[in-house]
């Protein structure tokens, strides 16, 4: 922005003062709001015109990257653990020991007579950052907390200053990742009778989607609709509404180990029970902790799952189905373009009056341009199989 367009919006800001905005999480949100902001510095812009149904914080980026092409600049910002993991990773497995003893009793930290100065300071630079990461950081932090603190910086600064190094940027940030709507056109033959599937996403990203520019096995999905035609019997039904689908993946690390979950609510076809699809529609409410690591120098993610499910419909006895597993699987990337999944799981159901459910499910996809890919998929539930080949159009 020129000088003059920089006074315009700060004056405008200024204005604003305490006004209330409504806030809609869709497409009226926080991301869109900063968008009539710039405008009003350069009146020549539309920033917002586009952003009708939704509003997606990173392809408000994209917008301002395609405008300003030349000049626009992305300036990472990593997060703390981030920071705490790139300067652990620059010492060895002794000091990454020396490092974990110093923030587990800060108050008696004795110097590592092994150790030069230099690597004395990145030691206790790695332990303040182990400690601050697992007491948190309140405003108000209890007062021994803050003994335990001052003990470790009062170490701390007996040795010199560490260099500062820039952190590892990111192979792709997340405005040059795909777009986060969908459409997907699906030939498929399953027990029942050959079909067509076209489904739409909306927002956002999915495990089988590139992972250029995402956290690596996550899943974010909202309003994903698929619907299904079946030759044999000429019938269109609603093969499955996501409201919601979320699945994060944490992969397991010494210093930082929050658990993977998911949650996902949604209608969906009962594909496990031997009834027409059009027939055996439910909602459910699918969720589970679990964790995740990483195999293969970051190749292979492997996660494993405690799942429950609540199940409504009139396809279950007393339209209730109420039951819970297991849940494997892996993701695995051993080419940029091509990725697969294999998942497992079993669910016993306590109410329902239906059998067990096993599932077995296997995913491929191979990124064909940017915006297409070609995908595969096989899947079991129960006695009921079926197969797809998909072609996927990010926009």
């Amino acid at each position: 922005l020129s000088p003059e367009s920089t006074a315009r919006l700060m004056n405008h800001l200024w204005e604003l003062g305490n006004t209330r905005i409504r806030y809609f999480f869709l497409n009226k949100n926080c991301s869109y709001y900063l968008l009539p902001l710039l405008e009003v510095a350069d009146p020549s812009a539309h920033l917002k015109d586009d952003f009708l149904f939704k509003t997606i914080p990173v392809d408000t980026v994209r917008v301002l990257a395609a405008r300003d092409a030349s000049s626009f600049t992305a300036v990472q910002r990593p997060s703390l653990a981030r920071l705490m993991l790139e300067r652990r990773a620059r010492l060895s497995k002794a000091e990454i020991g020396a490092a974990e003893k110093a923030a587990k009793d800060p108050e008696h930290v004795t110097p590592e007579t092994s150790l030069s100065p230099a690597r004395q300071a990145l030691v206790l630079d790695s332990a303040h950052d182990l400690f601050r990461y697992r007491v948190g950081f309140s405003a108000d932090p209890p007062s021994d907390v803050v003994a335990q603190e001052h003990a470790l910086l009062l170490a701390r600064s007996q040795w010199p200053a560490s260099p500062v190094r820039e952190v590892t940027p990111v192979a792709v940030p997340p405005h040059a990742g795909h777009k986060t709507g969908r459409l997907m056109y699906s030939h498929g033959f399953s027990s029942r009778s050959p079909f067509e599937e076209l489904s739409f996403r909306p927002a956002i990203h999915d495990q089988e989607d590139p992972p250029e520019g995402y956290l690596p096995g996550s899943k974010l999905e909202m309003f994903h609709t698929k619907v299904r035609y079946a030759h044999k019997r000429s019938a269109f039904y609603v093969q499955d509404f996501s409201v919601i689908d979320m699945f994060s993946m944490t992969p397991y690390d010494r210093w930082i180990h929050p658990p993977s979950w998911k949650v996902q609510s949604g209608v969906a076809v009962a594909d496990d029970l031997d009834r027409d699809p059009e027939h055996s529609l439910y909602y459910g409410l699918n969720l589970g902790p679990g964790y995740s690591a990483w195999l293969k120098e970051g190749k292979a993610l492997i996660y494993g799952l405690g799942e429950m499910t609540l199940q409504l419909g009139e396809v279950f006895k007393n339209t209730v189905r109420f039951g819970g597993g297991p849940t494997g699987g892996i993701l695995f990337t051993p080419v940029k373009s091509y990725r697969l999944r294999f998942t497992s799981s079993y669910f016993p159901y306590v109410s329902g009056g239906t059998p067990d459910t096993v599932r077995l499910t296997l995913h491929q996809s191979v990124s064909l341009t940017r915006c297409f890919d070609l995908r595969l998929k096989l899947e079991r539930a129960n006695a009921h199989k079926e197969a797809l080949i998909s072609l996927a159009y990010f926009l």
